[in-house]
């Protein structure tokens, strides 16, 4: 037992996120319990919060709110969530997304230390110094904006609404009964220049237009769990995207990113999932989803040519431990096809299992392992370097590594 006595009662809302951080911090994530425990300001709950451990249950030195003889629950990290329902630390970047089921809307969050995401006083509508959402839908319901106003220049098209919209960049709307027909039909958000308007980019000729309806789809009613997927399976327009579950309408849903890791666009992806509770990525390259029922189903590229696949593209280990890297084939090869791999970066960092691996037309379909490992060395600085799969004829893969250090970290039991 590392931490004892989290706020939860056997009802809704116990929470559910739980994982290992960037840092080696031990993250979950507990609900209000569906009776309102631990909202808005109260810092001495750990309910409506994410709490953060050392690994051996002890308390960081550096959490947010810890302050030693005081009142507060030391192991908080954020709050404000009504029911996080999953958490997952993004490849490569480190950020934490956090699921989370709501009353009114459901919500995605990127979440950084000490940050207040404002239940039970704000759901999608966090004023300033609250953390909000970078995806919002209306729970079980369509959400439409009146406009007042549709002006276009150089192919954006900015709209203006009656109030403030709630809509979110990336978010996909149908515009409707303007009066220039030109402005009519569906786009996704390109920016939120202000809480009352958004822009599209739309072709055609410079023009302004007013009134009319902007009507967001349908996403669903209970947002579940989601992963980013990182592999070489698919093609680079997948590469990295976040796909999520909604229990209520069976559907996963595509999250795609800007290379700055704001939210592009996100929209349907798969139906018929019903009562999705979690998405993965495998250590194949396929995306696994997981419904209540008991149904797992794995989602896979056809490729219609030979190619490395190597998941994940982004992987962490411990200073003094080992992470895995899996290869295979994309299709079945005429001959035995050898992948090399090779290493560039930080010197402690190494294969614990030579470089190269052979497939035939027996074994291309099952992932063969690579063991990165990274040596203890001292000092404080991340370390990393690039893992390089090649073979003769293919396009090679990078995969990049980061080292985690552990050393200096704890500061003893919480209060």
């Amino acid at each position: 037992v590392l931490v004892r006595t989290l706020p939860t009662t056997g009802t809704i809302h116990n929470g559910g996120g739980l994982g290992i951080g960037p840092d080696g911090k031990l993250y979950w994530a507990v609900g209000d319990l569906s009776n309102g425990t631990g909202v808005s300001d109260d810092l001495t709950s750990l309910a409506a919060k994410i709490g953060r451990a050392n690994r051996d249950g002890t308390l960081p030195s550096d959490n947010p709110f810890a302050d030693g003889a005081g009142p507060n629950n030391d192991y908080i990290w954020a709050r404000g969530y009504t029911s996080p329902f999953s958490m997952v630390f993004q490849p490569g970047t480190g950020a934490l997304w956090m699921d989370v089921a709501g009353q009114s809307y459901e919500q995605i969050f990127i979440v950084p230390a000490g940050s207040h995401a404002g239940f039970n006083l704000y759901e999608n509508n966090q004023p300033a110094g609250f953390l909000r959402p970078i995806i919002a839908y209306r729970t079980n319901s369509l959400e439409a904006r009146s406009l007042t106003g549709a002006v276009r220049s150089g192919g954006i098209a900015t709209f203006t609404t009656t109030v403030e919209h709630g809509f979110h960049q990336g978010t996909k709307l149908t515009i409707s009964n303007v009066a220039d027909p030109s402005f009519n039909g569906a786009g996704f958000i390109s920016s939120v220049p202000t809480p009352s308007t958004f822009t599209f980019a739309q072709a055609g000729a410079n023009a302004s237009s007013g009134s009319g309806t902007a009507l967001m789809e349908q996403i669903g009613g209970a947002v579940t769990g989601g992963d980013f997927w990182s592999s070489s399976a698919v093609p680079a327009a997948y590469r990295g995207n976040f796909f999520f579950g909604d229990f209520n309408t069976h559907r996963i849903e595509r999250v795609t990113l800007r290379a700055d890791n704001s939210v592009a666009t996100f929209d349907h992806f798969a139906t018929g999932i019903n009562q999705s509770v979690d998405v993965a990525a495998g250590p194949d390259g396929a995306l696994y989803s997981l419904t209540l029922g008991g149904t797992i189903r794995r989602i896979s590229y056809n490729a219609p040519a030979q190619g490395l696949v190597v998941s994940p593209l982004h992987v962490r280990l411990d200073e003094g431990g080992r992470g895995v890297v899996n290869v295979r084939l994309a299709t079945a090869p005429l001959g035995n096809v050898v992948v090399g791999a090779s290493l560039a970066g930080d010197a402690d960092i190494t294969l614990a299992n030579g470089g190269a691996l052979t497939f035939t037309s027996a074994n291309w379909s099952t992932p063969q392992a690579l063991r990165v490992q990274a040596a203890s060395d001292g000092d404080a600085s991340e370390d990393q370097a690039t893992l390089t799969l090649s073979s003769s004829g293919l396009t090679s893969e990078s995969v990049g590594v980061k080292v985690t250090e552990l050393a200096g970290t704890a500061s003893g039991p919480a209060k």
